[in-house]
């Protein structure tokens, strides 16, 4: 469920997701998308696992990249929607999940007009830290 009850953000929102075919096929889940945060839920399938049929690292590494970019799209700073591109991101792996479901969830934490800074996270559906992240992103023009 989207948040936002704007019309235009929801049009602007669903034409982002259906141009991303990797999040297409990643099968991100968009939960929550309001300033400065975002919520995408990812149930798991065989592709996303590793030989030890545990989530591979890139897996967390794309959802944090994704919530940390995505949560910085809207915020009070400024008005509309703005695109966004990662200028560095480091993640922390912390544990393998408990069920089949992994929910990452970025959160807006400062910048200006051009640069932005974001933290995310990745639990699993019982609520266990799974992978943290830091980021810098830059507004696309």
């Amino acid at each position: 469920m989207i948040t936002n009850s704007d019309h235009d953000f929801v049009m602007q929102l669903t034409e982002l997701e259906n141009k991303n075919p990797f999040e297409l096929h990643f099968g991100y889940q968009l939960k929550c998308w309001q300033e400065d945060y975002v919520r995408i839920d990812v149930p798991l399938k065989d592709f996303h696992m590793n030989m030890y049929e545990r989530p591979h690292g890139g897996v967390y590494t794309s959802l944090l990249d994704s919530v940390m970019g995505l949560c910085g799209f809207t915020s009070s700073s400024f008005e509309g929607m703005r695109g966004g591109l990662t200028l560095s991101c480091t993640i922390n792996f912390l544990a393998a999940p408990q069920d089949e479901i992994l929910i990452g969830e970025g959160f807006r934490t400062g910048g200006g007009h051009t640069i932005y800074f974001a933290r995310g996270t990745v639990k699993d559906g019982l609520g266990n830290l799974l992978a943290t992240g830091t980021g810098t992103f830059k507004h696309r023009r």
